[in-house]
């Protein structure tokens, strides 16, 4: 699934980023737009192979800035358009919206999920960062800008109901618009080369544990570790990306998709903790059953909502999760077999 993360992240990342062209110049037709984020699709994989060490400086400046522009949009939306919509921090707004609609409301979280889907790709690759840095980014930075700049947006569309199909480009200033369009496109490839990263990182974990075909590892650093390129992996990831940008007739279906990887990747890293917590950190079962209990509450009702999107475009991680998981069961009952023929055959030191 986080495989499926890593091909969907830049497709929809990238054609978001590439859409915003319709704002400014509304006689851009949709495959003008694809065909942009084809283009930035192959150039972000194409230079994989230099690796991130030159230009890695610049993806934390990049990020602090897109997020310091859209909470700044934010409270500009706020305070010009509606500041009531503010009142949505009472959770008495919760209960009258899902009592007045019923299932059509249920079924709207596989929409709302995709309002916290790209935060993970910060830190897709923990291994990258300590523990104190991603809580510290979260709770200061991401999740007060995130909140400021949804609500401006659902300030501006109180008062342009009619462009809620492209709230976010056409609720900025005029003045600033294209500044914000080249962060927005910048932030989209920074929040793509997280997922691509990743994605390598985890292939390189699972061919270590004898789970993944043999592939070619290049170190593309000399001070860092972690920092790998795996051509196979790169192309196929590519390929995958264009078919799934130009394959879809529309954003939404992505999405959908999009939200159906993410929403299975945080309850299966639920069920893995709660094994870490009995088995490694040996807490105790009350503090395991609240995390877990907590955890899946939350998570079970996005997931639940997300199966109603599965013939709209949430089929798309499943079979790409299926394809993969069928490879690495294949390469690893190989392995196994292969092992226990050596074992068998092994000649010992004595009788030689």
């Amino acid at each position: 699934m986080v495989i499926g993360d890593g091909i969907l992240t830049p497709a929809i990342s990238v054609l978001s980023a590439a859409g915003g062209l319709r704002v400014n110049l509304p006689h851009i037709s949709n495959g003008v737009v694809v065909f942009v984020a084809v283009v930035i699709l192959v150039s972000l994989f194409s230079v994989q192979h230099y690796g991130t060490d030159r230009v890695g400086w610049l993806f934390a400046p990049i990020v602090f800035l897109w997020f310091l522009s859209i909470a700044s949009i934010g409270i500009y939306n706020i305070w010009k358009h509606d500041t009531s919509v503010l009142k949505a921090f009472s959770p008495v707004y919760i209960y009258r919206y899902f009592k007045r609609g019923g299932r059509d409301r249920w079924t709207s979280l596989g929409g709302i999920m995709l309002s916290i889907t790209g935060i993970e790709a910060l830190f897709a690759d923990l291994s990258h960062f300590p523990v104190s840095a991603v809580q510290i980014a979260f709770t200061v930075i991401v999740f007060p800008c995130l909140l400021l700049a949804y609500s401006g947006q659902a300030a501006y569309i109180r008062r342009h109901p009619d462009h809620v199909a492209d709230a976010f480009y056409r609720s900025i200033p005029g003045s600033v618009y294209w500044p914000m369009f080249i962060i927005a496109t910048a932030a989209a490839i920074v929040a793509s080369q997280a997922t691509i990263s990743a994605t390598f990182s985890l292939v390189k974990q699972a061919l270590a544990h004898g789970c993944f075909p043999r592939v070619k590892v290049v170190h593309t650093s000399r001070k860092f570790l972690g920092q790998i390129y795996v051509p196979d992996i790169n192309w196929i990831l590519m390929i995958l990306c264009i078919a799934v940008t130009a394959g879809f007739k529309n954003q939404s279906q992505i999405g959908n998709a999009y939200g159906t990887a993410v929403v299975i990747v945080m309850l299966v890293t639920t069920l893995l903790m709660t094994l870490i917590m009995i088995l490694v950190w040996r807490c105790h079962w009350v503090l395991v059953l609240i995390f877990t209990i907590l955890s899946l509450v939350v998570e079970c009702t996005y997931f639940s909502a997300m199966l109603f999107k599965i013939d709209q475009g949430g089929w798309v991680p499943l079979v790409i999760a299926a394809a993969f998981l069928l490879i690495m069961s294949v390469w690893h009952y190989g392995t196994l077999k292969r092992y226990e023929f050596e074992m068998h055959s092994k000649v010992s030191m004595a009788w030689i």
